[in-house]
C-alpha cells in the first residue's frame, strides 16, 4: 500500500515547487521509485521536473469516448485504459510522472472516469509513495485520481486571501467526502527577511538564524486567521531565487543543491509529517 501525498491551492502560491521538492526529498531519502502525478491543467510539475515530452491522462479519456474509432477490436475499454496509461507514464530517474491534462468537454465522462480511477489506484499500489499536484478545486482528487490521501497539504501565500482559499480548500476535502487522513497548511512564497524593526531586537542566536537564511517571516495575524479556519500550519516554504533560475534555465530541481533555501525548508517539514 503506497503513502499518498497531495497537494492543493490556487496558482502562484508555489505548490507545484512543494510538490517537486517533495519528490526530491523522497528520492533523496532512499523511497524511490516515486509516482509523481501531476493534476493541474498548466502541467507545472512536469515543467520542475524537466519533463518535456510527454502524453496526458486526458487524451487517454477522449480516446476512450472516442472508443468506435480508437480501440481495437476484442480489446475492452478497461484493458485499452491499462495500456494507453503505460504509454503516457513517463519514467525517469528516481520517479515516474503521470499528466492528468486539460479537463473534460462535453459528454458523459463517469464511466471512464471510474475506469481511470480503478486503474491509478492499482498503478499507484506499486510505489512507495505517491506525490500529487492538484489545482485548488480538487477536481482530479474528486473524479479521476484516488479518493484516499494520507496527508493533503494546503498551500498558500502569506495573505489574507490566500488563507482564505486554502480554508475553501480545507472545506471542499469534507464537501467531497474525500478520505483524508491528515490535512495541514503550507505557506509558501515567504519572505526570508525580517521586517527591521524585528531584525534590531533579535537575540544573537536568532541573528545567526537569519544569517543561515532559515528565519521565515509571516505575520501572527495570518497564523492567527489560519487557526480560526481549522488549519494546521505545519511549515513555511520561502521565496527561492535559485529555483527562478532553475525555472529559466530549463533544468529539474532534482539537481539543486541542499543549500537551497525552499529544499531546507522542505526536507524540514517532510521530517515532521511522515
Amino acid at each position: 500500500m503506497s503513502f499518498k501525498i497531495a497537494v492543493a491551492g490556487k496558482g502562484g502560491v508555489g505548490k507545484s515547487t512543494l510538490a517537486s521538492l517533495i519528490i526530491r526529498y523522497l528520492i533523496k531519502n532512499g523511497q524511490a521509485p516515486v509516482l509523481a502525478v501531476d493534476a493541474d491543467a498548466d502541467a507545472n510539475l512536469a515543467d520542475l521536473l524537466a519533463i518535456k515530452d510527454y502524453e496526458t491522462v486526458g487524451i487517454v479519456r477522449e480516446d476512450v469516448l472516442d472508443s468506435v474509432n480508437k480501440i481495437p477490436a476484442g480489446v475492452t475499454k478497461a484493458d485499452f485504459v491499462s495500456l494507453r496509461i503505460e504509454d503516457v507514464l513517463t519514467e525517469s530517474e528516481g520517479f515516474d510522472l503521470l499528466v492528468m491534462g486539460q479537463g473534460e468537454g462535453k459528454g458523459c465522462y463517469c464511466y471512464v472516469n471510474n475506469i481511470l480511477r480503478k486503474y491509478i489506484d492499482e498503478l499507484a499500489d506499486s510505489y512507495k509513495y505517491v506525490v500529487m499536484d492538484n489545482q485548488a478545486g480538487l477536481e482530479h482528487l474528486s473524479r479521476q485520481t484516488t479518493q484516499n490521501v494520507d496527508v493533503l497539504l494546503i498551500v498558500s501565500d502569506p495573505s489574507v486571501k490566500g488563507i482564505d482559499t486554502a480554508a475553501k480548500v480545507n472545506e471542499l476535502v469534507d464537501k467531497l467526502k474525500l478520505n483524508v487522513k491528515e490535512r495541514y497548511l503550507v505557506v509558501g512564497r515567504a519572505v526570508v527577511n525580517l521586517p527591521e524593526s524585528i531584525v534590531k531586537k533579535a537575540t544573537v542566536k536568532q541573528k545567526k538564524l537569519l544569517a543561515s537564511n532559515m528565519a521565515l517571516y509571516v505575520p501572527q495575524a495570518l497564523v492567527k486567521r489560519a487557526e480560526e479556519c481549522g488549519l494546521k500550519l505545519a511549515g513555511i516554504v520561502p521565496y527561492d531565487p535559485q529555483i527562478v533560475d532553475f525555472d529559466l534555465a530549463e533544468k529539474s530541481v532534482m539537481d539543486l543543491g541542499d543549500d537551497s533555501l525552499a529544499v531546507k525548508a522542505v526536507d524540514e517539514l517532510m521530517k515532521a509529517i511522515i
